[in-house]
């Protein structure tokens, strides 16, 4: 950020670096700078890589201190949630020191990150907010007060293994079998609570420059004892070990509350004691109890804890602690290290973050050209997919980016009425209702609508497992044909035509009668009980023209709770045919960097675009017609499915923008993920987790979810007028009248 921001209550500011640190300064009789970056992972796996670890945190530890200052690590858990902080505190009443020290050392962070392979969490004004608010958080702690001196400490050096620092057996041990390094078990950490360690690197700095001229002695004087030299090194070193939990106001049982933190500071004390065991000697014991914010406490650096040894020893003592910081968290299961983008970062419609090894590292965010793509998310129940699409579908609504139709199966979405403007319809009932004349080409040219509405009566009679031979196949599709190009097109002319042609053929085809007695028992339930209310009707009660221009909920959850499958599959594909050929026939291009003008999100993607095999472009149902040639018309789509086995082939390699949440990834059907591994890790993602494969700039991303609250929705009470809704686009004959009736006048 190019300018400092204000922060309430102090008077300070901040700016970020490279979304990775923020630099906080704080202005009184002195100025105070602080480096606060969030720490999101650092590899480590085997036992060789913990000791390269020390090694590389050696160096830093000992580069860091030539710049002097306080290093500070702080790990703190926060609704479940671990988050680690590093903070480096320099103190003076020279600003432009001061500037040039956040130079040097932000620098070198750097330098050392991409050594050490260590990620920061991304950071932005928001996040900078909130880390700053943590930091002006009140609590009740307890500061460890101790007092140590190590003498004739020897730890092993392997020179010849080419490392100048590596720790005996145990050490390896500890940090090899579990990852909790100094004994900080998870559940000691309540939330609420953290744990800080510091030390003071001046000392350091100190030391570092008596060593060298203590070696320059040696040199220069040969005959004097090494030994007499070796205590010049020795010094007084400093360091702040504080546990806390946060609390808004001044408890009244102070000791319950430090009982329960007392063990994490103790803990944390366990490792070096337990390596510096025969010669690590503790002269005074005792804490003290604070209340204070932690940013006082930064800017305080109660250093609790004095060691009187030489650098080398100091360093064992307070490597083992630090470290054990970066891994607190500990993870059962193997994460994917896939890369972080900077362009997922920004975009209309935040989702949640980016993770590296299973940490949060920055934000995830899709764009216009994402939807421009297509959204296709899978899987498991219970996965978190209907969330993230609710939490798209409210975006979209929310920042007016386009118009959405929602069909909705479970009344999911039916809250966003309360606060959005929405029109809702609900097939099948008499409150909300839809009527479809499926015989009514609309806006398409008959011959294409007469086609495509066979291919769907077809489709649908095979759905209900029921066969359809080519008698009967020739039967609909020419009173199909006939129906739509009539003056009259309506279910009863269908019927009617039906019975013409089966008449007609009669003379050549003796079982011509049977076939229309067929045909109509395989399509009545599509025109009968539940289902006529929405395709028994002489009209449509939608002008779809005008529907584009809305917010829309299908409401298909009466529907589905009677398994009417088939008559969501008929209704919903004629629905999609109308609005793609609507605005196909305005032949009206949008730029790529556009957004859609209308998005369809379709919940339980298998009852609408279930998988088959596709012989030809014209066996394709409206959703794949959809996700094929919509996109350049400014038609976005959202498919929402358990498992990519259920629906269509076309759709997935259609489909810029792929969320794979915890499901079973086909290996051999469709490429959708190579790598195994991957695959694998898919199958037992924890929910709300997916990995993304993103089209408009080629990536591979492993994200997690943000959390999104929903509240209950809670119908109103109908009224009368909404709940006898006049029907009179519904035929008065029923089905099987109308047929007695044809049969009736065609037999006189």
């Amino acid at each position: 950020m190019d300018r400092w921001c204000g922060v309430v209550s102090l008077d300070c500011s901040f700016k970020i670096y490279g979304n990775k640190f923020v630099v906080l300064k704080i202005v009184s009789l002195r100025k105070d700078y602080f480096i606060i970056g969030k720490i999101g992972y650092i590899a480590r796996s085997e036992v060789a890589n913990i000791y390269r670890l020390f090694e590389l945190f050696k160096n830093f530890i000992l580069g860091l201190s030539l710049f002097g200052g306080n290093l500070t690590f702080i790990v703190s858990r926060e609704e479940g949630v671990y988050n680690t902080l590093l903070v480096l505190h320099a103190s003076s009443i020279a600003e432009r020191k001061l500037k040039n020290w956040v130079r040097e050392v932000l620098a070198y962070i750097n330098s050392f990150s991409n050594l050490a392979n260590l990620k920061w969490q991304y950071v932005d004004y928001e996040r900078a907010r909130d880390i700053l608010g943590f930091l002006l958080r009140r609590f009740v702690g307890l500061v460890a007060i101790r007092e140590f001196e190590i003498r004739n400490y020897r730890y092993q050096i392997a020179e010849r293994a080419g490392r100048s620092w590596e720790f005996d057996s145990i050490l390896g041990g500890a940090i090899s079998t579990g990852g909790d390094v100094c004994g900080i078990y998870l559940p000691a950490f309540k939330d609420g609570t953290f744990l800080i360690v510091g030390a003071n690197l001046d000392p350091i700095k100190l030391s570092i420059k008596r060593r060298n001229e203590a070696f320059f002695k040696i040199d220069a004087h040969r005959e004097r004892s090494m030994d007499g030299w070796a205590e010049l090194e020795r010094h007084r070193f400093k360091v702040m070990i504080v546990t806390g939990i946060m609390t808004a106001q001044a408890p009244n049982k102070t000791y319950s509350l430090t009982l329960n933190i007392r063990n994490i500071y103790q803990n944390a004390l366990q490792l070096p004691k337990l390596i510096l065991s025969k010669s690590l000697t503790e002269r005074k014991s005792r804490e003290k109890i604070i209340r204070d914010t932690i940013l006082g406490l930064l800017m305080n650096m109660p250093y609790g804890i004095t060691i009187d040894s030489k650098l080398d020893s100091f360093l064992c003592f307070l490597l083992p602690i630090m470290v054990s910081i970066l891994f607190v968290r500990k993870r059962s299961f193997f994460d994917p290290h896939l890369d972080i983008y900077e362009h997922a970062t920004k975009g209309e419609i935040q989702i949640g973050w980016q993770l590296y090894s299973g940490e949060r590292l920055a934000p995830f965010h899709i764009g216009i050209k994402d939807l421009r793509r297509h959204v296709l998310i899978l899987g498991k129940t219970g996965t978190g997919k209907s969330r993230l699409a609710r939490i798209i579908a409210e975006e979209i609504v929310r920042k007016k980016i386009s118009k959405i139709w929602i069909f909705d199966f479970h009344k999911e979405y039916l809250d966003l009425t309360r606060k959005y403007d929405f029109e809702v319809y609900e097939p099948g009932t008499t409150r909300r209702a839809l009527q479809v004349n499926i015989f009514d080409s609309q806006y398409e040219e008959k011959e294409s609508y007469a086609s495509f509405l066979t291919a769907i009566l077809l489709e649908t009679i095979k759905m209900r497992g029921e066969e359809a031979t080519a008698q009967m196949e020739r039967a609909i599709s020419y009173a199909t044909w006939a129906t739509v190009h009539s003056h009259n097109p309506s279910p009863t002319t269908f019927l009617s035509k039906l019975y013409e042609w089966c008449k007609e053929a009669e003379e050549t085809l003796p079982s011509a009668l049977y076939t229309f007695h067929a045909v109509a028992n395989r399509l009545k339930p599509l025109f009968s009980g539940v289902s006529k209310y929405i395709f028994w009707v002489r009209r449509s009660n939608i002008d779809i023209s005008d529907l584009v221009n809305k917010n829309v909920i299908f409401d298909l959850s009466y529907l589905f709770k009677r398994n009417l499958k088939n008559e969501i599959f008929l209704l919903v594909n004629i629905l999609l045919r109308y609005t793609v050929m609507a605005l196909f026939k305005q032949e009206y291009l949008l730029l790529e960097n556009k957004p859609p003008r209308l998005v369809l999100l379709v919940e339980e993607g298998r009852y609408l675009v279930p998988w088959r095999k596709i012989s030809s472009s014209i066996d394709t149902t409206a959703v794949e017609d959809f996700a094929t040639l919509a996109r350049k018309y400014g038609l976005g789509l959202i498919i929402i499915a358990q498992s990519p086995h259920l629906i269509s082939q076309d759709i997935i390699s259609n489909s810029g923008t792929l969320f794979l949440m915890n499901t079973d990834i086909p290996e051999r059907e469709y490429p959708i993920l190579e790598n195994e591994e991957l695959r694998k890790y898919i199958q037992m993602m924890p929910p709300r987790h997916a990995i993304v494969k993103l089209s408009s700039a080629p990536s591979l991303i492993h994200i997690e979810v943000k959390q999104h609250h929903i509240e209950p929705y809670v119908p109103p009470a109908p009224t009368p007028q909404q709940e006898y809704l006049p029907q009179t686009q519904i035929i008065p004959l029923d089905f099987e009248d109308w047929i007695r009736e044809i049969i009736s006048l065609n037999s006189k």
